[in-house]
Protein backbone atom coordinates (compact mmCIF):
# COMPACT_ATOMS: atom_id res chain seq x y z
CA UNK A 1 0.00 0.00 0.00
CA UNK A 2 1.72 3.34 -1.15
CA UNK A 3 -1.26 5.75 0.03
CA UNK A 4 -2.20 6.62 3.80
CA UNK A 5 -6.14 6.08 3.29
CA UNK A 6 -7.68 8.51 5.38
CA UNK A 7 -11.01 10.70 5.05
CA UNK A 8 -9.90 14.27 6.65
CA UNK A 9 -12.48 16.66 8.38
CA UNK A 10 -12.56 20.06 6.77
CA UNK A 11 -15.41 21.42 8.48
CA UNK A 12 -15.10 24.89 8.60
CA UNK A 13 -11.41 24.88 7.96
CA UNK A 14 -10.11 26.70 4.22
CA UNK A 15 -9.29 24.50 0.90
CA UNK A 16 -8.16 26.95 -1.98
CA UNK A 17 -8.17 25.32 -5.50
CA UNK A 18 -6.13 27.54 -8.13
CA UNK A 19 -7.95 26.70 -11.39
CA UNK A 20 -10.95 27.42 -13.36
CA UNK A 21 -11.75 24.42 -15.34
CA UNK A 22 -13.71 21.40 -14.80
CA UNK A 23 -11.01 19.48 -12.45
CA UNK A 24 -10.90 22.79 -10.56
CA UNK A 25 -14.28 22.93 -10.64
CA UNK A 26 -14.64 19.44 -9.05
CA UNK A 27 -12.53 20.23 -6.45
CA UNK A 28 -14.48 22.79 -5.28
CA UNK A 29 -17.69 21.05 -5.11
CA UNK A 30 -16.07 18.21 -2.96
CA UNK A 31 -14.85 20.67 -0.51
CA UNK A 32 -18.08 22.57 -0.43
CA UNK A 33 -19.90 19.38 -0.02
CA UNK A 34 -17.24 18.22 3.23
CA UNK A 35 -18.33 21.75 4.62
CA UNK A 36 -15.04 23.55 3.85
CA UNK A 37 -14.57 27.24 3.09
CA UNK A 38 -13.21 27.45 -0.13
CA UNK A 39 -11.04 29.93 -1.57
CA UNK A 40 -11.02 29.41 -5.56
CA UNK A 41 -8.93 31.07 -8.25
CA UNK A 42 -8.78 32.02 -11.54
CA UNK A 43 -8.31 34.87 -14.36
CA UNK A 44 -10.63 33.53 -16.47
CA UNK A 45 -13.49 30.79 -14.74
CA UNK A 46 -15.05 28.41 -17.69
CA UNK A 47 -18.24 27.58 -17.66
CA UNK A 48 -18.75 25.04 -15.24
CA UNK A 49 -16.86 26.84 -12.36
CA UNK A 50 -18.90 30.07 -13.91
CA UNK A 51 -22.37 27.97 -12.62
CA UNK A 52 -20.65 27.65 -9.29
CA UNK A 53 -19.76 31.15 -8.55
CA UNK A 54 -23.46 32.30 -9.67
CA UNK A 55 -24.88 29.57 -7.25
CA UNK A 56 -23.68 32.34 -4.45
CA UNK A 57 -22.02 29.57 -1.78
CA UNK A 58 -21.38 31.37 1.15
CA UNK A 59 -18.73 28.83 1.88
CA UNK A 60 -17.33 29.75 -1.34
CA UNK A 61 -14.97 32.85 -2.13
CA UNK A 62 -13.83 33.15 -5.97
CA UNK A 63 -11.01 35.84 -7.24
CA UNK A 64 -10.38 36.56 -11.20
CA UNK A 65 -7.15 35.86 -10.19
CA UNK A 66 -3.92 33.48 -9.45
CA UNK A 67 -3.98 32.33 -6.40
CA UNK A 68 -0.91 33.64 -4.14
CA UNK A 69 0.91 33.31 -0.86
CA UNK A 70 -1.77 34.74 1.65
CA UNK A 71 -4.47 32.62 -0.20
CA UNK A 72 -2.92 29.95 0.82
CA UNK A 73 -1.36 30.41 4.37
CA UNK A 74 -3.83 29.47 6.53
CA UNK A 75 -5.30 26.45 3.88
CA UNK A 76 -5.68 22.56 5.67
CA UNK A 77 -5.52 21.59 1.78
CA UNK A 78 -4.21 23.49 -0.99
CA UNK A 79 -5.27 22.31 -4.80
CA UNK A 80 -3.29 23.30 -7.95
CA UNK A 81 -5.76 22.73 -11.39
CA UNK A 82 -3.99 25.31 -13.24
CA UNK A 83 -2.46 23.23 -15.88
CA UNK A 84 0.02 26.09 -15.71
CA UNK A 85 3.58 25.07 -14.46
CA UNK A 86 4.70 27.90 -12.93
CA UNK A 87 1.35 28.14 -11.02
CA UNK A 88 1.69 24.72 -9.64
CA UNK A 89 5.39 25.22 -8.93
CA UNK A 90 4.89 28.44 -6.64
CA UNK A 91 1.65 26.26 -4.86
CA UNK A 92 3.91 23.57 -3.47
CA UNK A 93 6.38 25.41 -2.99
CA UNK A 94 4.30 28.05 -0.60
CA UNK A 95 2.79 24.60 0.80
CA UNK A 96 5.93 23.32 1.60
CA UNK A 97 6.86 26.43 3.93
CA UNK A 98 3.54 26.07 5.66
CA UNK A 99 3.38 22.88 6.08
CA UNK A 100 0.06 22.49 4.02
CA UNK A 101 -0.85 19.40 1.96
CA UNK A 102 -0.73 19.80 -1.43
CA UNK A 103 -2.12 18.31 -4.85
CA UNK A 104 -1.13 19.45 -8.07
CA UNK A 105 -3.69 17.82 -11.11
CA UNK A 106 -2.19 15.17 -13.08
CA UNK A 107 1.64 15.65 -11.57
CA UNK A 108 1.98 12.84 -8.96
CA UNK A 109 5.30 13.57 -7.74
CA UNK A 110 4.78 16.82 -6.47
CA UNK A 111 1.45 15.46 -4.63
CA UNK A 112 1.18 14.67 -1.16
CA UNK A 113 -1.99 12.79 -1.40
CA UNK A 114 -4.64 11.93 -3.94
CA UNK A 115 -8.06 12.38 -4.63
CA UNK A 116 -9.48 8.79 -5.04
CA UNK A 117 -12.91 7.66 -6.89
CA UNK A 118 -16.13 7.80 -4.40
CA UNK A 119 -19.31 6.45 -4.31
CA UNK A 120 -21.09 8.73 -2.37
CA UNK A 121 -23.79 7.20 -0.10
CA UNK A 122 -23.31 10.32 2.92
CA UNK A 123 -22.84 9.19 5.25
CA UNK A 124 -21.50 6.02 3.85
CA UNK A 125 -18.76 6.69 1.36
CA UNK A 126 -16.87 4.57 -0.33
CA UNK A 127 -13.33 5.89 -2.12
CA UNK A 128 -11.38 3.53 -4.38
CA UNK A 129 -7.98 4.85 -5.63
CA UNK A 130 -5.22 2.54 -7.97
CA UNK A 131 -2.56 4.79 -6.50
CA UNK A 132 -2.28 6.71 -9.58
CA UNK A 133 -1.46 3.49 -11.75
CA UNK A 134 -4.47 3.01 -13.21
CA UNK A 135 -7.64 5.38 -12.64
CA UNK A 136 -9.76 4.07 -15.49
CA UNK A 137 -9.65 0.73 -12.71
CA UNK A 138 -10.94 3.05 -10.07
CA UNK A 139 -13.34 4.34 -12.38
CA UNK A 140 -14.49 0.90 -13.24
CA UNK A 141 -14.97 -0.41 -9.89
CA UNK A 142 -16.56 3.02 -8.65
CA UNK A 143 -19.63 2.35 -11.22
CA UNK A 144 -20.13 -1.44 -10.31
CA UNK A 145 -19.98 -0.87 -6.38
CA UNK A 146 -22.36 2.27 -7.73
CA UNK A 147 -25.34 -0.75 -8.77
CA UNK A 148 -24.41 -2.50 -5.87
CA UNK A 149 -24.88 -0.18 -3.07
CA UNK A 150 -28.27 1.34 -3.06
CA UNK A 151 -28.76 5.43 -1.99
CA UNK A 152 -31.20 3.77 0.56
CA UNK A 153 -28.00 2.38 2.42
CA UNK A 154 -26.94 6.03 3.75
CA UNK A 155 -30.28 6.95 4.96
CA UNK A 156 -30.64 3.71 6.77
CA UNK A 157 -26.84 4.87 8.36
CA UNK A 158 -28.67 7.91 9.71
CA UNK A 159 -31.80 5.96 11.04
CA UNK A 160 -29.90 3.28 12.74
CA UNK A 161 -27.13 6.41 14.30
CA UNK A 162 -30.06 7.71 15.97
CA UNK A 163 -30.11 4.96 17.86
CA UNK A 164 -26.39 4.64 19.32
CA UNK A 165 -27.33 6.06 22.75
CA UNK A 166 -30.38 4.27 23.42
CA UNK A 167 -28.25 0.90 23.03
CA UNK A 168 -25.38 1.52 24.39
CA UNK A 169 -27.51 2.58 27.60
CA UNK A 170 -28.58 -1.19 27.41
CA UNK A 171 -26.31 -2.75 26.57
CA UNK A 172 -22.97 -2.41 28.47
CA UNK A 173 -20.17 -4.94 26.63
CA UNK A 174 -18.49 -3.64 23.12
CA UNK A 175 -19.09 -7.04 21.80
CA UNK A 176 -22.55 -7.78 23.01
CA UNK A 177 -23.65 -4.03 21.03
CA UNK A 178 -21.03 -5.03 17.71
CA UNK A 179 -23.31 -8.06 17.80
CA UNK A 180 -26.84 -6.26 18.43
CA UNK A 181 -25.39 -3.91 15.48
CA UNK A 182 -25.08 -6.46 13.37
CA UNK A 183 -28.03 -8.32 13.69
CA UNK A 184 -30.12 -4.97 13.61
CA UNK A 185 -28.55 -3.44 9.94
CA UNK A 186 -28.53 -7.11 8.39
CA UNK A 187 -31.97 -7.97 9.53
CA UNK A 188 -35.47 -7.14 10.08
CA UNK A 189 -34.61 -3.84 11.10
CA UNK A 190 -32.59 -3.28 8.28
CA UNK A 191 -34.64 -5.02 5.82
CA UNK A 192 -38.00 -3.09 7.18
CA UNK A 193 -36.30 0.59 6.97
CA UNK A 194 -34.77 -0.52 3.23
CA UNK A 195 -38.43 -1.79 2.33
CA UNK A 196 -39.64 1.81 2.78
CA UNK A 197 -41.60 0.88 6.33
CA UNK A 198 -39.22 2.83 8.82
CA UNK A 199 -41.92 3.37 11.51
CA UNK A 200 -42.20 -0.35 11.41
CA UNK A 201 -38.47 -0.61 11.45
CA UNK A 202 -38.58 1.58 14.76
CA UNK A 203 -40.99 -0.49 16.78
CA UNK A 204 -39.09 -3.90 15.84
CA UNK A 205 -35.89 -2.14 16.54
CA UNK A 206 -37.23 -1.74 19.97
CA UNK A 207 -38.80 -4.78 20.49
CA UNK A 208 -35.45 -6.55 19.92
CA UNK A 209 -33.67 -4.18 22.36
CA UNK A 210 -36.16 -4.57 25.04
CA UNK A 211 -35.56 -8.43 24.51
CA UNK A 212 -31.78 -7.65 24.55
CA UNK A 213 -32.01 -5.87 27.71
CA UNK A 214 -34.34 -8.55 29.83
CA UNK A 215 -31.73 -10.99 28.50
CA UNK A 216 -34.14 -12.63 25.78
CA UNK A 217 -32.24 -11.45 22.53
CA UNK A 218 -34.31 -12.11 19.23
CA UNK A 219 -32.38 -15.09 17.64
CA UNK A 220 -35.36 -16.34 15.37
CA UNK A 221 -34.27 -17.35 11.65
CA UNK A 222 -36.14 -15.72 8.76
CA UNK A 223 -37.34 -17.40 5.35
CA UNK A 224 -37.08 -15.25 2.45
CA UNK A 225 -38.40 -16.35 -0.69
CA UNK A 226 -36.68 -14.87 -4.35
CA UNK A 227 -38.15 -15.86 -7.64
CA UNK A 228 -36.00 -17.10 -9.96
CA UNK A 229 -37.90 -16.48 -13.32
CA UNK A 230 -36.39 -17.74 -16.50
CA UNK A 231 -33.74 -18.97 -14.19
CA UNK A 232 -31.07 -16.06 -15.82
CA UNK A 233 -29.18 -14.37 -12.55
CA UNK A 234 -28.68 -11.69 -14.73
CA UNK A 235 -32.20 -11.04 -14.07
CA UNK A 236 -31.83 -10.95 -10.56
CA UNK A 237 -33.03 -7.60 -8.62
CA UNK A 238 -30.25 -6.17 -6.06
CA UNK A 239 -32.63 -7.05 -3.17
CA UNK A 240 -32.94 -10.35 -4.20
CA UNK A 241 -28.89 -10.68 -4.56
CA UNK A 242 -28.10 -8.63 -1.22
CA UNK A 243 -30.45 -11.16 0.36
CA UNK A 244 -28.59 -14.55 -1.06
CA UNK A 245 -25.27 -12.90 -0.28
CA UNK A 246 -25.91 -12.61 3.60
CA UNK A 247 -27.77 -15.79 3.79
CA UNK A 248 -26.78 -18.86 5.94
CA UNK A 249 -28.51 -21.50 3.55
CA UNK A 250 -30.20 -21.49 -0.02
CA UNK A 251 -32.46 -24.07 -1.32
CA UNK A 252 -32.80 -24.18 -5.17
CA UNK A 253 -36.03 -25.88 -5.81
CA UNK A 254 -35.93 -26.50 -10.25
Amino acid sequence: MDHLPIFLTVEDRIVVVDGGGTVAARRVERALSAGARVIACDPAPEPEMQLLIEAANPRLTFHYRIADIEDVRDAVVVYGASEVDERDENLRAWCDDFKILCNIADAPEMCDFITPSIVDRSPVVVAISTGGAAPVIARTLRARIETMLSPSYGQLADFVGGFRDRIAAVIKGGRERRHFWERMIDGPVGDLFLAGEPTKAEARFQADLDAEAHGNPQTMGEVYLVGAGPGDPDLLTFKALRLMQRADVVLYDR
